[in-house]
C-alpha cells in the first residue's frame, strides 16, 4: 500500500503538471490566435472581388467662388471573404484640398496620405469596425474643390472614391445643383421623382456642364442618345447622331444588348479631327467637328462607332492592369463590324494596323507585356503604334485563327462572364481556348510577349489539269520572325473561291488546290485581315534607325559621326530622325557632316511641304556661320524666314528657340557658339 500511495502522489504531481503545461498552451494559442487576427486585420487587403459600393451625392456648383461642393454617402456591403478594417480613399486633390469622412458621426482620422506607396491623391483610412462578410459600413464624406468654369467642363474623378487596386463599377445617386444656364450630361437617367441622376454597374461616373451648345436627341431602342454642337458644326453633328443610332442598333442586334440606358456625345476639345475619347462612361468626345470637311464621311462614322464600342470594352467589361492594347483591340473588331456591315469600308482599321507595320519597320519595340518601369522609358508613340495599331492586329489576326464563328462566340462570353469585372489577357486566352478547343500559348506568348513580326509570300504556283479537274500547287514561304497560320485563297474562273492555311511549324509548304475551273489568282490573306509586313524590314535601313533613335541629344557626337560614315548610301527618308542625326552631329562639333544632314532634311521637308523647313534652313545657316561661309548662311536665314510663320522649336539642350525673331537676328549678326 505504502508503495502504491507513493506511486499515487508522482502521478498526481505529473498531472498537474501537464494540466499546467496544457492551460498555459492554450493561453498561448488564445493569445497567438488573437495576434494573428490582429495581425490580419491591422493592415489593407484588396478583396480579389471588391465590395460592392453605393454612392449617393449631392453637390453644388457655387459660381460666385468658383468651387464645387458635395457631400456623400458610401454604402460599403462586404461581399468578400475578407474582414475588411482599413480602406484607401482616391480623390485627385488630396494633396491641396482637406476632406472629412465620418461614420456615425464619428470622424475618422488619416493613417497615411501620398507616401509609403500611396499616390498624391490617396488617403489611408481606419474603420470604427471591422467590417466582416457580408457586413455593411455607411461613411459620409464632405469635401470641396477648385472649379473652373467654361463653356464646356468635363468633370471627372470629382469626389472622393474608395481604391481596390483595379476598376470597379458601382452604383451611383447624385443630385447636382448648378446655375441655370448649363445644360447638365451625367453618366446616369434623371429620375424626375427624386431629382436625381442614377446609375447601376458604372466605372466612372461623369458630369459635364455646358452652355450655348446646340442638342439633338433620339433613341436607338431604350437608349437615349444626346449630341452637344456648335451651330457652325451643325453638319458634323447630324451624321454623328445618325451614326450612334445606326451602331447602337447594330451593336445590340449583333451582340445582344447595349450596356447602357444614355449616351451622350460632346465636342472632344481639339479644334481639328483627331478622332475621340470616353470622357467616363455614357460619355464621349469627338474632335474637331467644326472642321468635318477636312475628313472623309467614313472617319466621323468610323470614329462614332469606336467610341461607342469603348462602352462595351471599358466600361462594360472592366480594363485590367495592362490590358489597355487589348480593350481597343476588341472595340475596334465592333467598330470594323459595323463599318463593313454597313458598306462604309475599313479602311480606318486598317490605317491603325500600318502605324504598327511602319513601327515595326523601324525596329521598334513593341512588347505588350511591359513592366511599369519598362513603359516609362518608351520614347515613342506608344499608344498608337502598340496599344492601337498592334492591339488591333493581334485581336484580328486571332480571330482568322480560330474562325470568325469560334471568335465570336468567345467574344460574346467574355461580354457576359466579365460584366462589370476587369478582363486579363490570361482570362480571355482560356476563354478563347475554350470555344476553340485549340491551346493558344504559342499565338499569346509570340504577339503578346515579343516583337515578333508577321511576313510570308507565295513564291510560285502551277496548275495542271486532267480528265477535267485542275490541281493548283502553291508554295509559301514564311519570312518573319512570327509563325502563325495564314490564309491563302485560290480564285477560280467559275467564281468558286478555296481557302487554305498553312503549317505554323513549315517554313516552307506546298498547299494543294482541287477544282472544276482554271485559276484566276491566288491571295494571301485575301480579306486583309493580318498585319502582314510584306516585304520584311530591310535591316539596314531598320538597324540605322535603331542607332539614331538610341542616340542622346548630347555628348554622343563621335558615336553620331560612325553612324554617318558608315550609312553614307542608305537613303533614310524620316526628316524627324535624320534631323537628331544631324544634331548629334553638331553637338560634336562635326559640321561638315551635320551640314550634309540639314540640306537632305531640308530638301525632304520642300517636297513634302513640311512645316519643319524653316527650322533645317536655319540650322545650314548656324553650320554655315561656324564654318565661316556667311554668305551661303544668309541665303540659308533668308529662305527660313520665308516659311516661318508663327512657329516655334524649342532645343531645351542649349536653351534655344528657333523662330522668327531668332532668325532675324541672325540676319544682323552671325550665329556663335556657347
Amino acid at each position: 500500500m505504502e508503495n502504491a500511495n507513493v506511486i499515487g502522489k508522482k502521478d498526481r504531481i505529473l498531472i498537474c503538471g501537464l494540466a499546467y503545461i496544457i492551460l498555459m498552451t492554450n493561453s498561448f494559442l488564445i493569445v497567438y490566435a488573437n495576434a494573428s487576427e490582429n495581425f490580419q486585420q491591422s493592415r489593407f487587403k484588396a478583396p480579389v472581388q471588391p465590395p460592392h459600393t453605393q454612392y449617393s451625392i449631392q453637390v453644388r456648383v457655387n459660381a460666385s467662388n468658383n468651387r464645387l461642393e458635395g457631400r456623400e454617402k458610401i454604402l460599403i456591403h462586404n461581399h468578400s471573404l475578407l474582414p475588411l478594417k482599413r480602406i484607401i480613399i482616391d480623390w485627385p486633390y488630396l494633396s491641396s484640398e482637406k476632406i472629412e469622412i465620418f461614420s456615425q458621426d464619428e470622424r475618422l482620422k488619416s493613417l497615411a496620405q501620398g507616401e509609403n506607396g500611396l499616390s498624391n491623391s490617396q488617403i489611408l483610412i481606419e474603420l470604427p469596425r471591422v467590417i466582416e462578410s457580408e457586413e455593411s459600413i455607411m461613411l459620409e464624406v464632405r469635401f470641396s474643390s477648385p472649379l473652373q468654369l467654361g463653356k464646356i467642363n468635363k468633370l471627372t474623378r470629382w469626389f472622393p472614391r474608395l481604391w481596390w487596386g483595379r476598376n470597379t463599377s458601382d452604383d451611383f445617386e447624385v443630385k447636382i445643383d448648378v446655375p441655370e444656364k448649363y445644360v447638365i450630361a451625367t453618366s446616369g437617367i434623371f429620375d424626375k421623382a427624386r431629382n436625381h441622376y442614377s446609375a447601376k454597374g458604372v466605372r466612372e461616373f461623369g458630369i459635364v456642364l455646358m452652355r450655348d451648345l446646340e442638342i439633338l436627341k433620339a433613341c436607338s431602342g431604350e437608349t437615349e442618345i444626346y449630341c452637344y454642337y456648335e451651330k457652325a458644326a451643325g453638319k458634323c453633328a447630324e451624321l454623328i447622331h445618325q451614326t450612334a443610332i445606326d451602331a447602337i442598333k447594330f451593336y445590340r442586334d449583333w451582340l445582344g444588348f447595349y450596356p447602357h440606358k444614355i449616351l451622350h456625345i460632346i465636342p472632344g476639345g481639339l479644334s481639328h479631327p483627331a478622332g475621340g475619347y470616353p470622357i467616363a462612361t455614357a460619355i464621349v468626345g469627338i474632335h474637331g467637328q467644326e472642321r468635318m470637311n477636312e475628313k472623309p464621311e467614313s472617319h466621323w462614322q468610323f470614329i462614332t462607332a469606336h467610341e461607342i464600342g469603348h462602352q462595351y470594352w471599358m466600361e462594360h467589361v472592366l480594363e485590367a492592369p495592362d490590358t489597355f492594347w487589348l480593350m481597343i483591340g476588341l472595340g475596334v473588331y465592333a467598330d470594323r463590324a459595323f463599318m463593313l456591315a454597313k458598306g462604309y469600308g475599313d479602311r480606318h482599321e486598317r490605317d491603325m494596323i500600318q502605324r504598327y507595320i511602319s513601327g515595326t519597320r523601324d525596329m521598334l519595340d513593341t512588347r505588350m507585356n511591359r513592366l511599369a518601369e519598362e513603359r516609362e522609358k518608351v520614347d515613342f508613340d506608344y499608344n498608337n503604334i502598340v496599344n492601337h495599331g498592334k492591339g488591333f492586329g493581334v485581336i484580328s489576326a486571332l480571330a482568322c485563327v480560330m474562325g470568325k464563328n469560334e471568335f465570336e462566340s468567345a467574344y460574346r462570353r467574355c461580354l457576359k462572364e466579365f460584366r462589370d469585372r476587369p478582363l486579363g489577357v490570361v482570362d480571355f486566352q482560356h476563354v478563347c481556348e475554350d470555344e476553340s478547343g485549340e491551346k493558344l500559348d504559342w499565338f499569346f506568348d509570340q504577339w503578346v510577349r515579343t516583337s515578333r513580326f508577321l511576313s510570308y509570300e507565295i513564291t510560285s504556283h502551277e496548275t495542271s489539269s486532267k480528265n477535267g479537274e485542275y490541281v493548283t500547287t502553291a508554295k509559301v514561304r514564311r519570312l518573319g520572325t512570327l509563325s502563325m497560320p495564314v490564309p491563302v485563297t485560290a480564285f477560280f474562273q467559275d467564281n468558286s473561291r478555296q481557302c487554305l492555311y498553312t503549317d505554323r511549324f513549315l517554313d516552307e509548304c506546298s498547299l494543294v488546290f482541287m477544282s472544276k475551273a482554271p485559276l484566276k489568282e491566288i491571295k494571301l490573306d485575301a480579306k486583309d485581315e493580318l498585319p502582314l509586313i510584306i516585304p520584311p524590314p530591310v535591316h539596314e535601313t531598320a538597324q540605322l534607325k535603331k542607332d539614331i533613335r538610341n542616340l542622346q541629344w548630347t555628348g554622343q557626337g563621335d558615336k553620331a559621326l560612325q553612324i554617318y560614315t558608315n550609312n553614307k548610301d542608305i537613303d533614310l527618308e524620316d526628316t524627324g530622325l535624320l534631323f537628331k542625326l544631324g544634331m548629334c552631329l553638331y553637338d560634336g562639333e562635326h559640321y561638315k557632316e551635320s551640314l550634309q544632314i540639314f540640306r537632305k532634311c531640308a530638301d525632304f521637308s520642300r517636297e513634302n511641304k513640311s512645316n519643319s523647313l524653316f527650322c533645317h534652313l536655319t540650322w545650314q545657316g548656324h553650320v554655315l556661320d561656324l564654318l565661316n561661309r556667311r554668305d551661303e548662311a544668309l541665303k540659308c536665314y533668308e529662305e527660313a524666314l520665308r516659311h516661318c510663320g508663327s512657329r516655334t522649336v524649342r532645343h531645351d539642350q542649349y536653351r534655344m528657340r528657333t523662330n522668327r525673331d531668332w532668325i532675324e537676328q541672325r540676319l544682323k549678326e552671325p550665329f556663335q557658339r556657347d
